[in-house]
């Protein structure tokens, strides 16, 4: 028997999961200076450090399955100064990084390996909203019911956040619970819901931000608003130098 056929069906796939989302959408990044996700990938994480898991991985229904490399997410690991951290980025050209039933799985287990291994946990947010019907429908609410620690946060090892765009649901979440706060000035909203969801439209600078997102944290953690993304990447740096390193000696324990 010939492996031949499911090498190159192997590749093929790997192939697309890398092309990322739409075309037309990463040109018009590229056009305006902006970093697409796995670019952010390679700016932030010592060179050929990063790991990814579940890069053949997209959505659950058949109908948008070929328009989701990644699911949206891209999740897995690698070093910051020869520091080992878990990394998940949003891919806001595929389906806006929606939240769905699988890229909420690879993002569980990210936190899990972070939280087992005593890893800083990175997010780089840029999202929509939940995906719907995976969501909200009948089979994606009770799939996704099942994991009741999606938004715990117990504080075991530290998370860090950069929002470097319009980031609405699980960023802002994941955000509020997160240890180090940094956004891109000028390019971030945040919140719950697109302001249209909630039946009127608001101007850009008052739908989020960093004010509404340090108004919403009251445990004391740093926001910060950064204007450029490089900017946002060297204070990111400069946080994981000032993290303690024990739970990387010592490993975290079993949740």
């Amino acid at each position: 028997m010939s492996f031949d056929p499911l090498l190159e069906d192997l590749a093929a796939r790997r192939r697309a999961a890398l092309k990322m989302g739409s075309e037309k959408r990463l040109a018009e990044r590229a056009a305006a200076g902006i970093l697409n996700a796995r670019q952010r990938i390679e700016y932030l994480l010592d060179a050929g450090s990063f790991r990814e898991l579940g890069l053949l991985s997209t959505a659950i229904r058949p109908e948008v399955r070929n328009k989701c490399p990644a699911d949206g997410k891209i999740s897995g690991f690698g070093s910051i100064a020869d520091r080992p951290v878990a990394l998940v980025s949003n891919d806001f050209t595929s389906l806006g990084a929606s939240s769905s039933v699988v890229n909420g799985k690879k993002i569980r287990h990210a936190k899990e390996l972070a939280t087992r291994h005593g890893m800083p946990l990175i997010l780089l947010g840029e999202s929509s909203r939940a995906r719907l019907p995976d969501r909200m429908g009948a089979q994606g609410r009770a799939t996704m019911g099942s994991d009741p620690a999606e938004y715990l946060r117990d504080r075991t090892t530290p998370w860090l956040s950069a929002l470097l765009g319009s980031c609405y649901g699980s960023s802002t979440w994941y955000a509020c619970l997160s240890d180090i706060v940094v956004m891109r000035k000028g390019a971030t909203h945040v919140g719950c819901k697109r302001p249209r969801d909630q039946g009127r439209r608001r101007p850009a600078g008052r739908s989020g931000g960093a004010r509404r997102l340090a108004h919403a944290r009251d445990d004391g953690g740093p926001c910060r608003s950064r204007r450029r993304y490089r900017q946002a990447g060297a204070r990111r740096d400069l946080a994981l130098t000032l993290l303690p390193a024990e739970t990387q000696r010592r490993g975290a324990p079993h949740r």
